[in-house]
């Protein structure tokens, strides 16, 4: 992968966060040229992050003080880094008892993904009402087995205004089994919150949805796309033709 390239994905990933950051009530974007932090006010501790963007950022002044700034505002937090930016920052950061968290691989897929078989029974809409926003929050929340309030905190209904915030619902015999969100910024989607109600797994409906928010942001000249991927998940992206690219670590502050 050219240097052009990683270019482009490292500054998608700021800008990502940041439109996701700023459309929450009260939320905070930093950025200085070795480091990003956000604040969501969520009790998702990966909601509230410091991003290290390289090794010069790694420091127990800078580390400290985003413990105090997390702790005054009494959410937990994290610390992350793609390991592309900073080889070495895990073996520092456990010889500092920060607590890893699993890591996530970092996958790029360029161009258009590959046309693979659809549910021919699945209705695939783009959230753009109050009522497919809540739709989408619930499901969200039951998937990911997080609290619905925090859902409704971090995808607000002020989303439907911001373009590059695209949240995605699949629907089987009019039920909602599946969730999708693409954010767009800088001619890159990243793909986020991809999960299926159990019963339907296996049977096309991640592909079909994957498939059209991944169309939609390709007519909107994103030509390259990102995401974290679970391992679970990690086949499916394959077969689209998503290519490893880094991986993404996050660690718990001692205590945290």
């Amino acid at each position: 992968m050219n240097t052009q390239i990683i270019q482009r994905l490292d500054t998608h990933i700021l800008e990502a966060h940041r439109h996701l950051c700023q459309s929450v009530a009260g939320g905070i974007f930093e950025r200085t040229e070795t480091w990003a932090r956000w604040y969501t006010g969520s009790t998702i501790a990966t909601f509230n992050s410091l991003l290290l963007l390289n090794p010069r950022a790694l420091t127990d002044d800078l580390l400290s003080d985003t413990a105090a700034y997390f702790s005054e505002r009494r959410v937990p937090h994290v610390v992350a880094f793609d390991e592309h930016r900073l080889p070495n920052g895990a073996n520092i950061l456990h010889t500092r008892r920060y607590q890893p968290l699993p890591p996530q691989p970092g996958m790029v897929l360029m161009g258009t993904p590959r046309r693979l078989p659809s549910h021919p029974d699945l209705i695939i809409e783009r959230v753009g009402t109050v009522a497919a926003m809540s739709a989408y929050c619930i499901l969200v929340s039951k998937l990911f087995g997080l609290p619905l309030a925090e859902m409704i905190r971090l995808f607000p209904i002020s989303q439907l205004r911001n373009d590059a915030i695209r949240h995605y619902v699949g629907y089987l015999n009019d039920m909602p089994v599946a969730v999708a969100t693409g954010i767009l910024a800088e001619g890159v989607v990243s793909v986020w919150n991809v999960a299926t109600q159990d019963e339907v797994r296996r049977q096309g409906v991640a592909t079909a949805l994957m498939y059209r928010l991944l169309w939609d942001a390709y007519d909107d000249n994103c030509d390259l796309s990102l995401l974290y991927s679970s391992p679970m998940a990690y086949p499916l992206y394959q077969k689209l033709g998503y290519e490893l690219y880094t991986q993404r670590r996050w660690f718990l502050p001692p205590g945290g």
